[in-house]
C-alpha cells in the first residue's frame, strides 16, 4: 500500500521527503548546545508529529478507497 502511494502520489512523496529532512534537522539540533537549541528541537518534534499524522491519514484514505473498490 505504501509503495503504491509512493509511486502514485507526488503529495505523499513530498510529505515523506519533508519528514526525512525534519528528522535530519532534529538530529542536528539534538547534538547542538547552541542557544535556542531546545526550542528548535521542540519545533522539529512538533513538525515531525504533524507530518507523521499526514502520512497516516493518506494511508488510511488509500486503505478506505482500496477497500471500497474491492467490496470491503
Amino acid at each position: 500500500m505504501i509503495e503504491e502511494l509512493v509511486l502514485g502520489s507526488e503529495s505523499f512523496r513530498n510529505i515523506c521527503g519533508d519528514l526525512a529532512e525534519a528528522e535530519l534537522a532534529l538530529q542536528r539540533w539534538e547534538a547542538s548546545e547552541a542557544p535556542g537549541a531546545a526550542a528548535r528541537r521542540d519545533e522539529y518534534r512538533h513538525l515531525i508529529d504533524g507530518l507523521e499524522a499526514e502520512l497516516r491519514q493518506a494511508i488510511h484514505e488509500r486503505q478506505t478507497r482500496h477497500s471500497g473498490r474491492h467490496g470491503g
